[in-house]
């Protein structure tokens, strides 16, 4: 297990992988409103519906409206409120393919990357030409870890639909399976794509700050995070981005401020983990207050039947519990054995619970198609040495 002074040697290169991780498989957020029937928000539809509730297209309608939000935000608050209505439409009028793909888009954002494959891919069984369903299921397929078949897919949705959503997938399949350079080409490509709404222009902007700072293109990373922000003042994930980029510049007081304001706005786990980490510079208290609420968070989440994040599992394994930590990515592995973030995090897992040689195996899974993050070198130790 890593002690006070190898947790501190590993921020700079955690700070960067914690983007990589928790920003993976967001593409799906890149989508066009699906449309709202019979009233102008959410609050209008739910009005309707109390005073007329056999209504399935209401439903439906309030479901999408709900979803849309999420979309937005990425809240699970809000994909708890949006699933509840399509699931009420899909009760009282079964089978309808919008209300499966919009359950879907759900299940995507609540990380139950199975069921959203299903769901996905009954749709595009009977309407091979739904670009919305189909680009659920390329989603789920990149995070179930079915890359070839993703690939296929992701062609078949780009002569459907070339637009900013489907170039992003093409951006993170491309980033998972070690085209670095593919991946910020497709992602530009889908920031000139961009429809004029702000949340969709802002949100491609942070991503394509992502990927930036993924290749060390700090500077570039920055102009887009703040691009973003102009855009959409309130996004938080952009201003963790600034933090990230302060921190590897040697800011660290600034990066530990905008986490922090980070934190008093939002419940995002990003935020406590780059506190974790920030503040181990400063205040080890404040470190250990942040890990231990971004372990209850991984812990409620799980309990109530939502996919943790496997980048939420790795910072536990380096910062929290390693038996939690294994606990959690034994459950991830479970689900989704081919995905290669959730074999990093198995081998973190079972390094910090002194299980090498099995975390080796896992490492070299993690690394099939080359280093996805500045972690590599510990994870290519592991192969080395059997010590991360």
């Amino acid at each position: 297990m890593l002690d006070r002074h190898s947790r501190r040697s590993g921020v700079a290169l955690l700070v960067v992988s914690l983007f990589f991780g928790l920003w993976a498989g967001r593409s799906f957020a890149i989508e066009r409103p699906a449309g709202r029937i019979g009233a102008d928000d959410p609050d209008s539809l739910a009005s309707l519906l109390e005073s007329n509730p056999d209504d399935p297209p209401g439903w439906r309608a309030l479901g999408l409206a709900r979803l849309d939000e999420a979309l937005a935000t990425d809240s699970i608050a809000d994909y708890l409120l949006a699933e509840e209505a399509l699931l009420e439409s899909e009760r009282q009028a079964p089978g309808v393919p919008e209300t499966t793909t919009g359950l879907a888009l759900v299940n995507l954002g609540l990380h139950r990357f199975d069921v959203a494959y299903r769901m996905a891919g009954e749709v595009v069984a009977i309407r091979p030409a739904d670009a919305r369903a189909l680009g659920a299921l390329v989603d789920a397929q990149i995070e179930l870890g079915h890359y070839d078949d993703a690939a296929d897919s992701l062609d078949r949705l780009l002569s459907l639909r070339p637009d900013a959503g489907a170039l992003a997938r093409l951006s993170y399949h491309r980033q998972v399976t070690g085209d670095s350079d593919g991946a910020l080409e497709a992602m530009l490509q889908a920031r000139t794509a961009a429809s004029g709404l702000p949340d969709e222009r802002s949100r491609i902007d942070v991503l394509v700050g992502e990927i930036h700072l993924q290749r060390g293109e700090l500077d570039l990373a920055t102009a887009s995070f703040e691009q973003a922000l102009e855009t959409s003042p309130g996004r938080h994930d952009a201003r963790l981005g600034l933090a990230a980029v302060a921190h590897r510049q040697g800011r660290t007081a600034e990066a530990l401020m905008l986490a922090r304001d980070v934190s008093r706005r939002s419940a995002d786990p990003a935020a406590y983990m780059l506190i974790a980490e920030f503040a181990e510079f400063a205040d080890s208290q404040e470190a250990d207050r942040a890990v231990a609420i971004v372990t209850n968070l991984a812990l409620d989440e799980r309990s109530a039947g939502i996919g943790v994040d496997p980048g939420v599992v790795t910072f536990i394994a380096r910062f929290g519990d390693p038996v939690i930590a294994l606990d959690l990515a034994e459950d991830l592995h479970e689900q989704r054995p081919s995905n290669v973030f959730v074999a990093e995090a198995m081998a973190w897992a079972m390094a910090q619970n002194g299980r090498e040689a099995d975390a080796a195996g896992h490492a070299r899974a993690a690394l099939r198609f080359g280093p996805l993050g500045p972690n590599v070198d510990r994870l290519e130790r592991l192969l080395s040495d059997g010590r991360p």
